[in-house]
């Protein structure tokens, strides 16, 4: 999506570039007024000149919207993911920063070591001095909602802080499905 951004930039700026010398031209009656006047009836006689002055115009305006407000794309996202960070402690000689990947590396591997637990997404959110916690679960069938969500926050809580000394500000679950399909072991 970069590349394309900036080849729209480009051309953007080369049209903006020729409006502009072809205003300064004409300013200075570089182009007399009855060439100007030639051009314009060229496009009101022929459609086919309209038509394609229309296009142009149009692209332009595609162009710019997509240069204005394109987003980056998911490699944007994922960068700006893994650039983002929490602190963890500072100092009078330093700061020592974790990244927010990692975080959700540690998050992701206490919720999977639950057998209660079949699947987990999660994200982490950095805020001032501390993180909130967003999970999506899966669950297994015939698991007691209240009671694994409850251990679930404090454990997670106590792991994170007792690791990275990070406060973790707040833990949200939503409980996304039950996981009927559980796989038979065979010994």
């Amino acid at each position: 999506m970069k590349a394309l951004k900036r080849t729209f930039l480009g051309i953007i700026l080369l049209a903006v570039i020729a409006f502009s010398v072809g205003l300064i031209l004409i300013a200075l009656n570089v182009i007399p007024q009855d060439q100007m006047q030639t051009f314009v009836n060229v496009v009101y006689e022929y459609s086919l000149n309209a038509v394609l002055l229309a296009v142009i115009g149009v692209a332009l305006i595609v162009m710019s919207l997509v240069v204005i407000f394109g987003r980056g794309g998911k490699k944007t996202a994922e960068k700006r993911a893994s650039s983002a960070t929490a602190l963890i402690r500072a100092s009078d000689i330093g700061a020592t920063y974790i990244a927010i990947p990692a975080l959700d590396t540690m998050v992701q591997k206490n919720i999977r070591s639950n057998a209660r637990i079949k699947d987990c997404s999660s994200r982490v959110v950095p805020d001032n001095n501390c993180v909130a916690i967003h999970l999506r679960l899966a669950l297994m069938p015939d698991t007691n909602v209240v009671e694994l969500t409850e251990a679930v926050q404090t454990d997670l809580k106590h792991y994170i802080e007792s690791l990275t000394g990070i406060v973790v500000r707040e833990i949200h679950i939503l409980i996304d499905s039950f996981n009927t399909n559980t796989q038979m072991r065979v010994d």
